[in-house]
Parts: structure tokens; sequence; C-alpha cells
């Protein structure tokens, strides 16, 4: 180690030639004795606070008075015995100067010398100081302590002169240069020259570490499942990023290798996740930034409706139920036969619903989790099926029936039929009476309104009685008349002719042989026709024995004679209605041309 160079002090020393003990005369002209200690005072270049003080001890043989007496203004002595013995002090104010200096202070006949010295040499710099690293600060350490007279300071520039610090360990916070210097310890500064009596710097680059600061996350956000968190980002941090952490809800953090200022990821899972950055700075402990949440809510899932899916119209359809859905319920909606959506303000997992015109229903719900985009149940179908046209009934004839008969009843056309007898077919047959009517059914199982209803009556059988006429007549006989019991009959048969409103039968018409006559009666519902069999019977051959054909109309009578006897005679053409009946004897009243007949009953 070099030698610490410090003021030299330049002494100068005045030394009395006089002896101690002095005779004297004082002015009352006797003789006295005085002594002065110190003989010479010697002072330092520097004065502690502008100024240095010494004592001089005055011992005098005798009361007469006495004084010192400075030549120099910058002594002052004090206080001024005027007799006996006494100790005086001197100061010895500074003149701001580096000059040396002599005064002198008279004491009857004694001289005191006093010198202030002026030379000096600036301090050699102090030596380097030991450097400890903390975390946060460093610790500027000075081991060796300055020479004698020396002082060391610290300085924030390299010509400061300021002696506010002289610790022996100086902390400082701040990376920076820093810097220590040497003084003359209790010397004057020169305020038009306050380097003097300074050394040059010791400047000491220092590097602080500062502490981890974990700064601040910022970002993060609700998001939906399978989304980017978006960019989280650190900042107002102090130290080197280790590494970001993260966790899902309440459970532990886990490391994420990334040392950058930004991050984002796509949550593997639903939840709120924590994200952070773990800090490091030099050898600092770790420091964490605040952390920032994302919450990641589930995917808005639709689901699914269950309920009816067909009725038919009139039927109520119930309740809607929808299940396996995620996320709130916004809204139901329907619509019928493709048309437009149309809203129904219901937030709850059922529905109910009533009744619905006929087509095809579509039932839906919107769900929506969270910030998710929504989305729509299953579609939930249901066919309202249309009723069958109301069926109608028809039957031939009359609702009116004969006992041991039967009427077909046939319905309008349709898929299906339940009559009120329980029947499926389309037409039925009724023997009974009663009331009878029938219900549509469609192929969707749909019943329409029952039709209609046909009262059906079933009336006992009328036995008809055929005229009393002849068994049998002759091929020849007039036309009989047939009259019935019943008014407003009918007959029918071989032979029968209507005339005028009377009914009769002709045996000529109706020709040789039996023949079924029956007779009925529409008025009488039900009436079973009475029948007679009659036989024609053919004319026997008959032969005439006329012996003239000519004959004059006054001669008077004509015998017919034929065979076989018995029989009647008649003229001109057999027309029933129009027959002249003979007699065997005839005579003629008009003059023509005749035809004769025999009739034989």
């Amino acid at each position: 180690m070099r030698p610490v160079k410090f003021l030299v002090l330049q002494l100068i020393i005045v030394v009395f030639s006089i002896n101690t003990y002095s005779q004297f005369r004082p002015p009352s002209g006797g003789v006295r004795v005085m002594s002065v200690s110190p003989s010479s005072v010697h002072l330092d270049g520097i004065f502690e606070n502008g100024t240095s003080t010494f004592s001089l001890t005055v011992d005098v043989d005798g009361d007469d008075p006495w004084q010192p007496v400075s030549n120099v203004d910058w002594l002052i002595t004090s206080p001024f015995p005027e007799t006996g013995d006494a100790t005086i002090i001197i100061t010895a104010n500074s003149n701001l100067s580096f000059e040396s200096r002599t005064g002198i202070i008279d004491i009857e006949r004694f001289t005191i010398t006093v010198t202030q010295d002026a030379g000096y040499t600036t301090p050699e710099m102090p030596p380097v100081p030991t450097i400890t690293q903390n975390c946060g600060s460093t610790d500027l350490i000075i081991a060796t302590a300055p020479p004698s007279k020396i002082k060391y300071y610290w300085q924030t520039t390299a010509n400061g002169t300021s002696k506010s610090n002289s610790s022996t360990i100086y902390t400082v916070t701040n990376s920076g240069t820093y810097y220590l210097r040497a003084v003359i310890d209790d010397m004057i500064i020169d305020p038009n020259n306050p380097e003097l009596g300074w050394s040059d710097s010791r400047a000491i680059g220092v590097t602080v570490t500062p502490q981890s600061v974990g700064g601040t996350v910022t970002g993060g956000s609700t998001i939906c499942e399978q989304s980017s968190t978006g960019t989280l980002t650190l900042s107002g941090h102090t130290g080197s990023i280790a590494r970001w952490q993260k966790k899902l809800n309440s459970g532990s953090w886990t490391n994420i290798s990334s040392t950058s200022t930004t991050f984002l990821e796509t949550p593997s899972s639903t939840g709120t996740w924590y994200y952070r950055a773990v800090i490091k700075s030099g050898t600092c402990p770790e420091a964490y930034s605040s952390y920032t949440t994302v919450t990641v809510q589930p995917q808005s899932v639709g689901g699914s409706i269950s309920g009816t899916n067909s009725v038919c119209y009139g039927e109520e359809i119930g309740t809607l139920t929808l299940s396996g859905y995620t996320g709130q319920i916004v809204r139901w909606q329907k619509r019928q036969n493709s048309g437009s959506w149309l809203n129904i303000s219901n937030t709850i997992s059922t529905y109910n619903v009533q009744t619905l015109q006929s087509g095809l229903w579509e039932f839906r719900a919107e769900i929506k989790s969270g910030n998710c985009s929504s989305t729509y149940s299953s579609i939930h179908a249901i066919n309202v099926y249309s009723l069958p046209s109301v069926p109608v009934i028809t039957y031939d004839g009359s609702p009116e029936i004969c006992q041991a008969k039967s009427l077909t009843l046939t319905a309008s056309e349709s898929d299906n039929y339940v009559w009120s007898t329980g029947e499926t077919t389309r037409e039925i047959l009724v023997a009974t009476s009663g009331n009878y009517y029938v219900t549509a059914v469609s192929q969707n199982g749909c019943e329409s309104a029952s039709s209609s209803s046909v009262s059906i009556t079933v009336s006992s059988i009328v036995d008809l009685t055929f005229p009393v006429i002849p068994d049998d007549v002759g091929i020849c006989n007039s036309e009989i008349l047939l009259e019935g019991e019943q008014t407003q009959g009918t007959f029918t048969g071989n032979g029968i002719s209507y005339v005028s409103g009377d009914y009769y039968f002709s045996a000529v018409t109706a020709g040789e042989g039996t023949h079924t006559l029956t007779y009925s009666n529409n008025n009488i519902a039900c009436s079973n026709p009475a029948t007679k069999q009659i036989e024609v019977i053919a004319p026997p051959e008959v032969s005439f024995d006329i012996s003239e054909t000519t004959r004059c109309l006054n001669e008077g009578s004509l015998l017919l004679e034929a065979q076989p006897t018995g029989g009647i005679y008649t003229i001109n053409d057999f027309v029933p209605g129009d027959k002249v009946i003979l007699e065997p004897d005839f005579t003629f009243d008009d003059a023509g041309t005749f035809n004769v007949n025999e009739f034989t009953p």
C-alpha cells in the first residue's frame, strides 16, 4: 500500500531571549517581576470552525495594572486584567487564506510571537472500497481507516465536496457511479476555492440488482369453450420472466414454459383459469405478477325434445320436454308446414301445447351458454292429422223394411269405418229397427264426427187376398174385372190389362193354358202378394148348318143350328164389352154383312 500523504505543517517557533522571570520597573518607579507562559505559540494552517483558541498564563509580582496588547486584528485577547496574575485567552480568527502570517502580543515588556502556518499537500485518493451486492441494494464498504487528520466522504459527483456522508458502509439502491474523496479534517473551507484540501475522487461503478417485481397481467375475459384466451400481457415487472403459470379453479399452479411478455392459449376445459407470470431479478427471490382470469364457458348444446309425435286435430298435444342441453334457454320456437319460425316466450325446459291446426308442426328451443353463440335443439315434429269428412249414409229404397228383409246402408268413401253396430265395412245390412250411424276413420287413426243417424223401421208382413174369380175360363169368355180387397193394388200376369183405373183379365189375351196372376199393394209396405192360377180352356169345334148365307131383310127370322148344341150365338167379332148375344131364332133388323159365332161357355 502506498503511504498516505497528508498536510505538512511548516512550524515556526519564536524563542524569547529573555529569562522567564524578569524584573522591570513599573511606571511608578518601583521594580516588579512578571513571567509569561508559553513564550511562543504555533498554529496549524487549518482552524476548526474558523478560529483557533489558546491561552497564556501571566504571573505578575505586584499589584500594578498591566494589559496585553495585540499588534494584529486577528489575535484577540480576553479578558484584560488590570492587576494580579491571570490567564489570558487569545482567539486567532481565520482569514480564509492559506498564507503564513505572524502576530505579536505585548505584555509589558514581554513579546509573544504567534505564527500561523500555510503550507499543505492534497490527500491521497481513498482506497477501493469492498463491494457487496444485495438484492435491491449494494453495500460499499471502507475497509481501511483514513490517516490522521483525514476523513473520507461519499459523493454523488466526481467534484463533490459534500461532508454529509462519511459512513464506513454506504448502501446504495440504484445502479450508477459513486465517488469517495479524502479531505483534510477540520480545514477551513475557502469559499472561493472549495476544492482546496480534497483528494481526487475514487470512482466506483455500482450495479444494483433490483428486487424482483412481479408486475401486472392484463387481458382475460369470459370466452367460449374451444376458443383462445386472447393475448395476456405482462407489464410493470422488474426482472426476467422465468415462466408463466396457470391453474384451474382452486387447483394447483402448473408451469408454462413461456418467457415472453405475452401469452395466449386455448384452455383445455371449462371453468375459471388463472394466469400469472413468475419474475426473477438476478439472484433476488422470485416474485409473482398479479393474476388475471379467463372464464371458459361450455359450448351451447341444444339437446333434444321429447313428447307426442302425432295427434288428430282437436286433441290436446300435451307437454314437450327439452333435455340434454347446455346453457340457458333463450326461447322456444315453432313453425307450421316448413314456414317461418315463430318465437315462443318460454324459457323453461318444458312447454305445454294445447291444440293445433292440422299440418306438420315443428318445435325447437334456442340455447345460449354464457358468451357462446346460441344454438338450437333438435327439431321435434308433430303431425296434426286432419279429421276425415263426416260420412253420409245412403241406401236404396225406404228406411222402412219388412220383417225378414234387410236394407243395405252405405257410407260415403273414407279410409276406414266404424258403425254404431261395431262393423267396420263400408256397407252393412240391417234387418232390425233402430238408429244407425257411422264414423269415418283415416289411415292415421283419426275419427270424424259421427254421421247423421238413419232411423230404420222393420214392419210386420200383411198377407194380401186375391179377388174371387173362376179357376178356369174359356178362351172365348169376356174380360174379367179384377177387384182386390185392398185398394190401389196392382195385378200382374198374362192377360192383365189396365183400363180407366180398373184391371181386367182377358182369356183371349192370355191364351190357352194355366196362368198365374199376382195381386200386390205398394201402399202396404210389408205385404205378401196374393196369387191366383187360372186356366184358359180352348173352345170346341163349332159347325154351322146354315142353308143360306144371303138373306133379304124382310124375310123373317133365321134359324141358327150349330154343333155342339147349347152354345151362345153372337153376331160380328167377339170384342169384350161390345158383343151381341143372339137367340137361335134370330131376325135381322138391318141390312148388311154379319159374322155369326157360337161361343161355348
